[in-house]
């Protein structure tokens, strides 16, 4: 994909930057988590995207899981979405049987997966971003086939719909979410090797995610993909950290933001022991300088992802190899 060069204005960020918040350990939904799971429940998995559903609900969006089957032995399945009622229970979806679980989004093309990446609610559905993998011919790992999906859940009961598929290409769109007034911003994360990556931004309608898509070409959104621009930085240069979940800031209007205090957008840098925190007056940026707003007593730890109950506070979960996620409760 072309990467437009541009010129974006720079807001000086220190007129309406918020205090840096404060983060620390969701010890009730680490414990909702970790209850002994039954027949056809959740065990443990990664990527924990947390996406808040009517009526109080959340829909916790996971890539590789474990399932307890009946016998009491655990399969790994590549995709559920564990439903959290208020603060006390869970009830998992997965496909297959209690006996033999199976993946929820079963795969579109032979020999692959999917893996959900992001999601939102638009009137009557959720809307559940995946992206494809397969495993590299002749050895284990995998890799991604350039191949990205849009599923539709009915509500309230979550009954699938017919896949749908998004651009592909080499950036990964869906990676991250964000409804904001009547759109729907969708970032997508370009690798550009094992070290840095680059963000683009997408939008559509809320309510028509069958629309076209509008791409950030730096200046403005366009209908051309092809003019579609990195995300910048405070200094004018693309961002090059990996944005795993955007959300509003909460606090009082500033700058001509039409949220409390803009956006934040949460990172780990590679083999990296902090989540950091970059400011932005709209989904677009420009982007402020990295803020640490939790040191991760775990190593290799990724995917940090947040939601904002509606109340107002901001919960986030973030990923540990081979473990259940880690949740906090951010502090404004």
């Amino acid at each position: 994909m072309a990467a437009a060069v541009s010129l974006v204005a720079v807001i000086p960020m220190s007129v309406w930057l918020p205090r840096v918040p404060t983060a620390e350990a969701d010890h009730h939904t680490w414990n909702l988590f970790g209850r002994t799971p039954t027949p056809g429940n959740w065990v443990n998995g990664d990527g924990a995207y947390p996406v808040p559903l009517p009526g109080g609900r959340v829909a916790w969006l996971f890539g590789d899981s474990k399932v307890r089957r009946a016998d009491g032995t655990d399969a790994v399945v590549h995709s559920t979405i564990v439903v959290q009622t208020g603060e006390a229970k869970l009830r998992t979806l997965a496909g297959g049987t209690s006996a033999q679980p199976a993946d929820l989004i079963p795969p579109v093309q032979p020999g692959t997966w999917l893996w959900p990446s992001s999601g939102f609610v638009e009137p009557g559905r959720l809307m559940v971003f995946a992206e494809e993998f397969t495993r590299p011919a002749g050895g284990d790992g995998f890799q991604a086939t350039h191949r990205r999906y849009l599923i539709p859940f009915q509500l309230p009961d979550l009954v699938q719909d017919a896949p749908r598929p998004v651009y592909d290409g080499p950036v990964a769109w869906g990676h991250a979410a964000l409804v904001s007034g009547n759109d729907v911003y969708v970032y997508g994360n370009l690798q550009r090797d094992g070290w840095t990556n680059l963000t683009y931004l997408a939008r559509f309608p809320l309510g028509d995610s069958g629309a076209y898509w509008q791409f950030w070409n730096g200046h403005r959104f366009a209908q051309q993909p092809l003019t579609a621009a990195p995300l910048r930085g405070p200094d004018g240069k693309a961002l090059v950290a990996k944005i795993a979940s955007v959300i509003p800031m909460p606090g009082p209007s500033a700058a001509g933001t039409d949220t409390g205090g803009g956006f934040a957008a949460l990172t780990i840098n590679p083999f990296a022991n902090t989540i950091d925190m970059r400011i932005a007056p709209g989904p677009q940026g420009p982007w402020g300088a990295k803020q640490t707003l939790y040191k991760v007593p775990e190593p290799r730890s990724y995917l940090p992802h947040a939601r904002t109950d509606a109340n107002g506070t901001v919960r986030l979960a973030y990923s540990v190899p081979d473990q259940r996620p880690r949740y906090l409760t951010v502090n404004w």
